[in-house]
């Protein structure tokens, strides 16, 4: 972040102006960027349990700049990619980490008290050494 002071070169020179610019500490600059952290989250009605993840996703976002200029992803670009890419490879390693270990299955059949319907909830447990 840098911020320009206009000033006059000289008397002959009087109407024509140059940028310079003005030195900002260090503070400010986390000032800042603290409060564009805070700003998207208000503004996209995340929990703000969710800036410190952010913050490192931000970290690990800048080590690579000129990768970073050239991402562009639209909603349904990343619905796809999440179902077909990060889905599926996570839903792969779950099945192989099942396959060989020992796991646990708790089933739970209620019924809703508003509309009777019936609810079946799973929980899975297992171990693995890799999480």
């Amino acid at each position: 972040m840098v911020l320009l002071r206009r000033t006059k070169t000289s008397t002959a020179e009087a109407a024509q102006e140059i940028l310079q610019p003005i030195p900002v500490s260090l503070a400010d600059k986390k000032s800042h960027l603290e409060g564009l952290i805070c700003t998207f989250i208000a503004e996209n009605d995340l929990p703000l349990s969710s800036a410190p993840k952010l913050l490192d996703l931000a970290k690990e976002l800048s080590k690579d700049p000129k990768a970073l200029n050239e991402i562009k992803m639209e909603r349904t670009c990343a619905s796809y990619k999440l179902i077909h890419g990060v889905h599926l490879v996570g839903k792969k390693r779950l099945l192989n980490i099942m396959r060989e270990n020992k796991f646990s299955l708790n089933v739970d059949e209620s019924t809703t008290k508003s509309s009777q319907k019936r609810v079946i909830n799973v929980l899975v447990c297992f171990f693995s050494d890799e999480l």
